[in-house]
Formats: C-alpha cells, sequence, structure tokens
C-alpha cells in the first residue's frame, strides 16, 4: 500500500557550521551517512574532508530519491475504525491494539480493545470514561479514569480490574511505563490552580522519584514518555492563548536538556503536537497533526528527519506506538467531519535510521 516518496524539502542547520561557531550556520543541502551529519555546500567542500577516512563515506543530497532522511518508506496496513479520531493508541506483543477516542455527541471517552492482522477485529469496548491509558510490560493495560481520577488501575489478560495505587488527593493525568516496568505519572490537582507534578513509582507501586515542578520546567503536560536512559519527553501546553505546545526534555533531578518549539521550514503558526514515542535506538518521533508531520529528533533534541505524511495519504496524524516488529502505528483524526466519517490507524515501515 506504499508509494514512491517525493521527499520534504527542509533546510536544518549546517553541524559543521556550528561546530566552527560560525555566526550564521548555512541552510544544509548533503548529508553524510557515515558522519550521520547533515552540511551545506561550502562545509562539504572544505571541511567534511578532513575528517577521518572521508573517501569512505557516501554524501547524497537531501530530497533526492535516493536521500534515505524521510521517516516512511512505506504503508503496510490501513485499518479502518468506527470512531472520529484515534486519540490513543497502543500495540501489545500479541498483536492486541488497544485505542482510545472521544465521542463528541456523548461527550464519552472510551478504550476499544482490537485484535490486527491483515484487519482489524473488536473484541472488546471499555465501557469506563478513560483519562489515559498505558501498556505495562506484561501486556496488561492500565488506566485511569474520571470515575476514581486518583487511582491507577489495570485490565489483566484474565479479565480481571484491580486497583495498584491510589495518588489521592491529587488526580492521575498521563500515565507511561519506561523499560524497568516504573509507571512514570503525571498528577494533577482536582481544584484551582490545577499544578502538575511528576511521580515515578516502582514495580512495588512505591513511589521513587517526585518532580514537583517548583523551578517551572513545564506549564501543563498532555503527554510524557522516556528513553532508555530515563529521560523524559513530555508534550507541554504553553501559557499563551494560541494553542501552542513543544516538547520539552528533563531528567529525574528535573534538570532541563532541550526545549523543541517546531521546525521553522512548516509554514504555520501553530505547533501543537499530539503525541511522542520513543524508538529502540531512542529516536523521538513526535505527531504533528495539524501540520501533517511527523518530526524526529535525536536525544539532543536536534531535528534529523521531518516527514509529510500527506505523500502517504495519512492526514492529521494524532497518535503513535510502535508495534513488536518495530512498525509504526500512526492513529488519525477527521477533526469532526473535516473529512471521511471515520478515523484510520496506519501500520508503516519507518527508515531503518529512525527505529
Amino acid at each position: 500500500m506504499g508509494k514512491s516518496s517525493s521527499k520534504v524539502s527542509f533546510s536544518p542547520s549546517c553541524k559543521l557550521c556550528e561546530d566552527r561557531k560560525a555566526s550564521k550556520p548555512e541552510p544544509s543541502i548533503w548529508s553524510c551517512k557515515e558522519c550521520w551529519i547533515l552540511m551545506c555546500d561550502s562545509c562539504k567542500q572544505n571541511i567534511h574532508p578532513e575528517m577521518m577516512h572521508p573517501e569512505t563515506h557516501t554524501v547524497r543530497e537531501i530530497g533526492k530519491e535516493d536521500d534515505d532522511s524521510a521517516v516512511i518508506s512505506s504503508v503496510v496496513n490501513t485499518y479502518k475504525t468506527k470512531s472520529k479520531n484515534i486519540m490513543k493508541v497502543l500495540c501489545s506483543n500479541d498483536d492486541i491494539i488497544y485505542y482510545r477516542h472521544f465521542n463528541s455527541e456523548k461527550s464519552e471517552n472510551r478504550v476499544v480493545k482490537t485484535k490486527i492482522s491483515k484487519s482489524m477485529k473488536i473484541l472488546q469496548k471499555v465501557d469506563i470514561e478513560i483519562i489515559d491509558i498505558a501498556l505495562s510490560s506484561t501486556d496488561d493495560l492500565l488506566f485511569s479514569s474520571l470515575q476514581s481520577p486518583s487511582e491507577l488501575k489495570t485490565f489483566a489478560k484474565s479479565g480481571e480490574t484491580k486497583t495498584l495505587l491510589d495518588v489521592s488527593p491529587m488526580a492521575i493525568f498521563c500515565i507511561h511505563v519506561n523499560r524497568e516496568d516504573e509507571q512514570i505519572l503525571v498528577l494533577v490537582e482536582q481544584s484551582e490552580p490545577y499544578n502538575q507534578t511528576i511521580a515515578v513509582f516502582g514495580t512495588d507501586h512505591e513511589k521513587k522519584v517526585t518532580i514537583d515542578n517548583k523551578s517551572k520546567i513545564f506549564n501543563k503536560i498532555r503527554r510524557i514518555v522516556c528513553d532508555s536512559r530515563n529521560q523524559i519527553y513530555a508534550i507541554d501546553e504553553k501559557a499563551d492563548k494560541d494553542g501552542n505546545r513543544r516538547v520539552v526534555s528533563f531528567d529525574f533531578e528535573g534538570n532541563i536538556i532541550f526545549s523543541y518549539d517546531g521546525c521553522e521550514r512548516i509554514k504555520t503558526d501553530l505547533f501543537a503536537p499530539t503525541d511522542i514515542v520513543v524508538t529502540a535506538d531512542d529516536n523521538i518521533i513526535i505527531a504533528d497533526m495539524f501540520s501533517n508531520a511527523l518530526h524526529v529528533l535525536n536525544t539532543n533534541g536536534e531535528l534529523i528527519a521531518l516527514q509529510n505524511t500527506m505523500e502517504y495519504g495519512i492526514e492529521m496524524p494524532e497518535s503513535l506506538s510502535i508495534d513488536k516488529a518495530g512498525y509504526l502505528l500512526i492513529g488519525c483524526d477527521t477533526f469532526e467531519k473535516r473529512k471521511g466519517p471515520f478515523a484510520n490507524i496506519y501500520r508503516v515501515k519507518t527508515s531503518e535510521n529512525y527505529l
């Protein structure tokens, strides 16, 4: 179902110019596969040849058909749903997909459990008003709900529902499970001014770390994930009234590592990412729904790839997940009948550079 891609034209600053502390780094035109750096024409001619064994390096022009900077290489499957939006999507190791959707007509936040192969089969609709969901290392579904917002609960594979922990008087706003099966929770006060904190709970469900935000490292977190080193990446609402967001990264001590405000090459005043996922190699893929784009950052917050999802017919990418085979799942939004009546979930093959 994939098709040939005309690569997105974007020009991040030349890394070699930055290393030389040039007063105004030039836009990148070339990419060195071996160095994994982007460079301007001048640095390609004058600086890159001075690096170690440049004669063995492959330098390609960005934007050409043989350029491997694109995120998506092909669409493997398209799954049609009966939902208007896919606000969050998760994939277990046995090809079970859970997705959360919102029905504005009924003011419902629900979770649907499905099985995927060549098509999608609905197994269960969870009749609970969900705030957020995540999967444990054993593929149990963790969730917080409007009915009991202070409790982290689980749907075990056996069908049993139980409470794992209670954070009263706070409410659980976001959930992430790291590679050590620890729960990273964004907690929010249940009355004004609705301040947030972050708490990390161990596998015994005892609190290990608290990030209290006294130094104002974030404003209002909408989504949170972390990488193999437990470096945190969060989608954070800015304090302005324009709906802009950013991706902010920090460690468990609350030290900010970077803040990413979007790519200037995208001609829009709004950067409002809706989801974020970390690959096995600790690259960060960001869903930029209103720009129909995927941004890929490294752990330093540097943009290393940008994908126009419309090249593959993927409109309004809202949620992201990675399945056991390494394929990227993209859940979309219809934005209330702006396009087709129901949202799709796409299973795409990505460039090996970003897995």
